[in-house]
């Protein structure tokens, strides 16, 4: 494996007098070279075909795929939602549309859904987007970015989910927001900030940046160097934090083009390991089923006529409850 720093395509010489003596031993087929042309990075095809290599020669044999059984369509033009937990009842937090089919507002706003009795919180962070949601104790928190491509994330904070207080909580003059994600470490919090703007910070957008506190309240920006990644395409972060390591749940552009769930994990937030079962979701027919007795003919029609492999940034319209 090289990258053209020091090994690339002029060590083929090397590699075919090696390959003479491989080849005494019935080895020929063991020894190659691949230059990915990338320096001392480790690029994700790289990454891949070195792990194809070793499984095959070493007879790997990887455990079973985990089974994610998808349960079918919920709602339309409801996409950016975050499941938690408050008061032991399980909640899903919601980014309404201002065009979402039941919202007469003309603006969108944060709601959370009682998912044991279908029942909707009062709307509140009226005319903030791309929200997500994260449980401390007895507080809920909802972190939104002022606009798609904006520059400020206001944190909304209650003991009640009914009663709400707000404050910005980062701002990041010329850079465009849009997705975020937050967990708890062990020192404190980090946000995951998905960001599309400006081309010199991002690289190749859209590109995950991380954000930590100490309180959830006021928030720092980290090195630039906490990334992921600058060379594709990686939107909408889920972010956790287990034994030592952030586990990131993100959107991938493939080829086509088309887009996938991938995971990774990092210790640092800088370095990065990326699961051999990627993607761990993808478009299939089972997204077709409806799991909502209550969307109506019209919508059930709407919803197989515009559901394709692919995903297009704001025209996105369906939300896959995963079982």
């Amino acid at each position: 494996m090289g990258g053209n720093s020091a090994d690339g395509d002029a060590s083929w010489a090397f590699v075919k007098e090696a390959r003479s003596v491989y080849e005494l031993l019935g080895a020929k087929d063991r020894i190659g070279l691949y230059n990915h042309k990338a320096g001392h990075t480790f690029p994700e095809p790289a990454r891949r075909l070195a792990y194809q290599w070793l499984d095959h020669w070493l007879e790997f044999r990887p455990l079973a795929r985990p089974v994610i059984k998808k349960l079918g369509t919920i709602d339309l033009l409801m996409v950016e939602t975050t499941p938690v937990v408050f008061k032991n009842r399980l909640y899903r937090f919601e980014y309404v549309r201002d065009n979402y089919h039941t919202n007469k507002t003309s603006a969108s706003y944060f709601r959370f859904v009682d998912v044991g009795t279908g029942k909707a919180t009062p709307a509140f962070a009226r005319g903030l987007h791309l929200g997500c949601a994260f449980m401390e104790n007895d507080t809920a928190y909802a972190f939104g970015v002022d606009k798609w491509g904006g520059s400020k994330i206001s944190m909304f904070r209650s003991k009640d989910l009914d009663k709400w207080e707000d404050r910005f909580a980062l701002q990041l003059p010329g850079w465009g927001l849009y997705n975020t994600s937050v967990c708890k470490a062990d020192n404190g919090y980090i946000m995951a900030i998905e960001v599309g703007e400006p081309k010199e910070v991002v690289g190749v957008p859209f590109t995950i940046f991380f954000a930590e506190s100490k309180d959830l309240l006021t928030w720092k920006l980290l090195p630039q160097e906490c990334v992921y990644s600058k060379e594709k395409y990686t939107a909408c972060p889920a972010l956790r934090y287990l034994d030592g390591y952030f586990y990131m749940i993100y959107l991938e552009a493939r080829p086509g083009p088309t887009y996938e769930s991938h995971i990774v994990r990092s210790k640092d937030l800088k370095g990065w390991e990326s699961s051999r079962l990627n993607p761990v979701l993808a478009f299939s027919d089972e997204d077709k089923a409806i799991a909502n007795s209550k969307l109506t003919a019209e919508q059930q029609e709407h919803q197989q006529l515009r559901l394709r492999p692919v995903r297009v940034r704001g025209k996105n319209d369906h939300l896959l409850q995963l079982g």
